[in-house]
């Protein structure tokens, strides 16, 4: 036992890991004593002030996912793959520039948010952390492909504990305190980052090199944007037509059912490098083993997690009755979010492959099939709040289809309509999905617990051989951490 810890605690991946699920539950606790001390209409300017950041985190054109696929691709070329840093360094300045612009334009009109929210004295604060968050985005990519597990659990965790260590020890509930942690925060990483030598502008300035740095960037951003909208919108209609209280609900169901993907998430996150590193070639029979591999075990551990969760849920609707019953929401939250995991290696596949214009198509019609499932479900057939999330569902389901179909043709494999259906949702993983849904819709009442076992139980009969494949790569992960590597 001793030495399985002691493995662990020298292993790299498992410790990045273990400061995201710290960092996840910090930012929890930090929530919840930040509202507590700012009061209703503090936490409100707050929550306004962290909207800016991060709408302008999001609106990035794509950069940081251009220049970690480009690094990728061309590892073995130090010219171009210094010339992509050198061009991802200069296009985040011209985004800088507009950024001001854009805040000069916000200072000067005094829009009605600004005097509803009275954030004009933090303005200037929040330009900078903007502009900073936004060079630490791409230099995190970086260091991403690097493996630089270190700074990257850096960045991701120092403004949550200086956040919270703000709310210990602040003597006043300022909000000025907050901002500050965000401007230290980030300015430490940036530093980080800077200092640790990986940074390198020896790059010549390349039109060329910045055209593909940018074009790639901005269809990813399509991609990423889009994909963000469809939970986005959903979010948008449960508030506007249902009540508060529903839209309470709903909104701490699908975070609590998320939270249970999020190890999976960080996961995801380091290894996407060397998965690119895997996909980018022609070789696509090395294509389909590889896809084939990650697949199964990451989609059999996101399955058996969701499974376990619904008794969970059941006893958490136990504990907490001042939630009312929100079982069935929870239960529907983590199955909507199954199928959009489902694509895990397909899309992957589709970027390292440059098809990052196909991706954006997928993403639109996801988008535009969810508007048109919300406007069904809310205004047509009157659909409770926690059925809506069935938009969302259908929305994902079309999302992994098309990237099954497009996948399956540049494989130049079959795209019938039974080899896209069977690639993008496996029958061993499918059945126990259709149980599951179906417990869910019909069994969700209290006097049916032992049924919620029941996804769970056809999940393990399925996939007893995969689960032991998956058991097995973890142990290979604990010994050997170097394997998410860049060669």
């Amino acid at each position: 036992m001793m030495g399985i810890v002691s493995t662990v605690f020298r292993n790299k991946v498992f410790l990045y890991l273990g400061s995201r699920y710290i960092t996840y539950a910090l930012q929890f606790v930090t929530s919840f004593y930040i509202a507590l001390k700012l009061g209703p209409t503090g936490f409100g300017i707050w929550s306004f002030i962290l909207l800016l950041i991060n709408f302008y985190y999001i609106v990035d054109f794509g950069i940081s996912n251009s220049i970690n696929i480009l690094l990728v691709q061309d590892k073995e070329k130090e010219v171009c793959y210094l010339n992509h840093i050198l061009s991802s360094i200069i296009i985040t300045l011209g985004l800088c520039v507009l950024i001001m612009l854009s805040f000069i334009v916000i200072k000067y009109s005094r829009f009605d948010f600004l005097v509803k929210y009275d954030i004009d004295i933090y303005l200037p604060a929040i330009l900078y952390i903007v502009i900073v968050r936004n060079f630490n985005k791409v230099f995190s990519s970086i260091y991403r492909v690097k493996n630089r597990l270190f700074e990257l659990a850096f960045f991701q965790s120092i403004v949550p504990v200086l956040l919270l260590l703000v709310i210990i020890f602040s003597p006043t509930n300022s909000l000025w305190y907050l901002v500050g942690a965000y401007i230290i925060g980030q300015s430490l990483a940036l530093l980080l980052f800077i200092f640790r030598g990986q940074i390198s502008i020896k790059g010549s300035i390349s039109f060329q090199s910045v055209n593909v740095v940018f074009l790639k960037g901005f269809w990813l951003f399509l991609y990423n944007g889009l994909f963000y909208l469809i939970m986005f919108s959903t979010s948008s209609f449960i508030s506007t037509y249902y009540s508060v209280s529903d839209y309470g609900k709903y909104s701490f169901a699908y975070s609590l059912a998320h939270a249970i993907f999020l190890f999976l998430e960080a996961f995801g996150y380091i290894v996407f490098p060397k998965i690119i590193q895997k996909l980018k070639g022609n070789d696509f029979d090395e294509c389909k083993y590889v896809i084939r591999t990650i697949r199964s075990s990451y989609l059999a551990t996101v399955h058996g997690l969701a499974y376990l969760a619904f008794p969970v849920f059941y006893l958490f609707c136990m504990i907490m009755p001042q939630y009312g019953n929100i079982q069935r929401i929870l239960c529907i939250a983590a199955l909507t979010i199954i199928p959009y995991i489902n694509a895990f290696g397909l899309n992957t596949f589709l970027m390292a492959q440059n098809k990052e214009k196909t991706i954006a198509f997928i993403s639109c019609a996801s988008f535009v099939t969810n508007i048109i499932f919300l406007f069904l479900f809310i205004q047509i057939l009157r659909f409770p709040y926690d059925l809506v999330l069935l938009s969302t569902l259908i929305s994902y389901v079309l999302f992994t289809f098309l990237c099954s179909f497009f996948a399956l043709k540049l494989l130049g494999e079959s795209f019938s309509l039974s080899q896209v259906l069977k690639t993008a949702f496996p029958i061993r993983m499918s059945i126990p999905y259709i149980v599951a849904l179906c417990v869910v819709f019909f069994f969700s009442g209290g006097r049916h617990f032992v049924l919620f076992f029941l996804p769970l139980i056809v999940f393990l009969l399925l996939n007893k051989d995969l689960l032991k494949e998956t058991i097995n790569m973890i142990i290979r992960l604990m010994k050997k951490p170097e394997i998410v590597d860049l060669k």
